[in-house]
């Protein structure tokens, strides 16, 4: 007999967690377009369903949300660190945007933190900044933070992502 591991339970638990408030949300129209206040709602409905399972939702002055499952260990990263990442992008229905497994053999994405030449989306880059090595968290971004009210043509207008991040490695510039 199988056995779910205690590392992919809590992933377990937030995937149905992401698929409940997907539920909770399908009452909303598709041909009506995103406002700041679905995305608000939303926002709230999806961390009052994670705090009600018993996780902690922290949030920064930014207003980026993240849940710890693993705290990990170090420094956390600096401008010009090479990092080794896994991560997964949701929407808050469970759909995956984007996932490091789709780009890599191995499933790590080696990047270097603030990278000028490769700009990311600025709560992605606020998400690294809270990490260290062997830590895994969720972040949760609102629009302001990822592709704000205009979207893109994969992510619709005021829609918050989810992302997973596991900080394989850090090297460290100074090093």
């Amino acid at each position: 007999m199988k056995t779910i591991s205690n590392k992919l339970f809590p992933f377990i638990v937030l995937f149905f967690s992401v698929s409940l408030v997907s539920c909770l949300n399908s009452e909303v129209e598709i041909d009506e377009p995103r406002t700041q206040a679905d995305e608000l709602s939303d926002i709230a409905n999806f961390i009052t369903t994670v705090t009600e399972q018993g996780y902690t939702v922290e949030e920064t002055a930014d207003g980026l949300y993240y849940i710890i499952h693993e705290e990990g260990e170090g420094e956390h990263p600096q401008a010009g660190d090479t990092l080794d990442i896994l991560y997964q992008a949701f929407f808050f229905n469970g759909s995956i945007l984007d996932a490091s497994y789709y780009h890599y053999t191995d499933s790590i994405w080696t990047h270097i933190y603030k990278n000028q030449e490769l700009p990311m989306i600025d709560g992605f880059d606020k998400s690294l900044a809270l990490t260290r090595k062997g830590s895994l968290h969720d972040f949760i971004l609102p629009s302001d933070l990822a592709y704000g009210p205009y979207g893109t043509d994969l992510v619709p207008p005021y829609t918050p992502l989810i992302f997973r991040i596991e900080m394989r490695n850090i090297r460290f510039l100074s090093e």
